[in-house]
């Protein structure tokens, strides 16, 4: 779908990409809408535009992979954590012990995720393959 051109403003597209960048970077909807300089109402309607959908959804889930990435390079500290915690018969670290479990639980979340992911693919890839 190709994005339309507002007679004398910015071209739709770069006003979806201004928009997409101030909403997975605001705090709230209320920042965002300041930033892009439109009303909730028009940012609901553009929500209603399957191309701005699939942009921000797009960069909604680049952020949320890179996320997971770091996640996941932190499962090793938290297990190093876990181990100390464990290896300290003196300590009463419920903080670490709890941070630690979340880390962990956050990685174990992401790679049934990704599992899921893939099962649905292949599910839709045998679909697709069916009604050739």
């Amino acid at each position: 779908m190709k994005p339309s051109v507002t007679k004398n403003t910015e071209p739709t597209i770069a006003r979806y990409d201004r928009a997409v960048v101030a909403l997975l970077e605001s705090r709230t909807l209320d920042q965002a809408l300041q930033r892009i300089g439109v009303s909730k109402t028009t940012l609901f309607r553009w929500f209603a535009d399957p191309a701005f959908l699939d942009l921000y959804r797009r960069a909604r889930g680049r952020l949320v992979t890179a996320t997971i990435g770091r996640l996941q390079s932190l499962g090793a500290k938290a297990c190093s954590a876990l181990e100390a915690v464990l290896d300290d018969e003196d300590a009463a670290p419920q903080t670490k012990v709890s941070a630690a479990r979340s880390v962990l639980e956050m990685i174990f979340r992401s790679h049934e995720i990704d599992n899921l992911e893939h099962r649905i693919e292949a599910l839709e890839t045998i679909e697709k393959e069916a009604s050739k």
